[in-house]
């Protein structure tokens, strides 16, 4: 596998398998990533991959932060795409955050449907929004606690980098 799969899936593996053991992505990690991901931007493309590398990890910051105020998606999640936005570029990390939440509805639809959840999480959609839209005020939308609905975005994160070195998408 070259270098570039290698670096990716051990980025993307590593925080998932972090996150589900700690549920947290620790911020010494993505620091980590991201120089990785700097580092190797530099050796392949020389000092105007610094400028892909860039582009690539703000990109998910600036889409994902409106998600992130009502709790929708963790920091430690943006900070994840940001890392992997950093070494794919940012036209690759659009679509693997695209991807990432296809692959989270598709997994949050099947975790649902078998434990016959599916109505109740939908009445607690439509009651949050219709909440937001009578009182204006952003509440996090995250219900805490070990419940089964709370899929941990790295995996979905983690399907789609997967989906990506199979080369289902560039």
């Amino acid at each position: 596998m070259p270098l570039y799969e290698n670096l990716l899936y051990s980025m993307a593996l590593l925080a998932m398998v972090v996150d589900l053991k700690t549920e947290t992505i620790p911020n010494e990690g993505i620091c980590l990533f991201w120089g990785t991901g700097l580092a190797y931007r530099i050796a392949r493309d020389g000092w105007a991959g610094a400028a892909g590398w860039f582009w690539g990890a703000v990109l998910p910051v600036l889409l994902l932060a409106a998600l992130f105020l009502p709790r929708m998606i963790g920091a430690g999640d943006i900070k994840l795409l940001s890392a992997l936005g950093g070494m794919m570029g940012p036209a690759a990390v659009v679509k693997c955050i695209g991807i990432s939440f296809f692959c989270g509805a598709v997994l949050g639809a099947a975790i649902l449907i078998d434990t016959g959840t599916l109505f109740l999480r939908l009445r607690h959609f439509a009651d949050y929004f219709r909440t937001f839209i009578k009182t204006k005020t952003v509440v996090p939308y995250y219900q805490r606690g070990e419940r089964l609905e709370n899929i941990h975005f790295s995996v979905p994160v983690f399907m789609a980098v997967m989906l990506h070195m199979g080369g289902i998408y560039s």
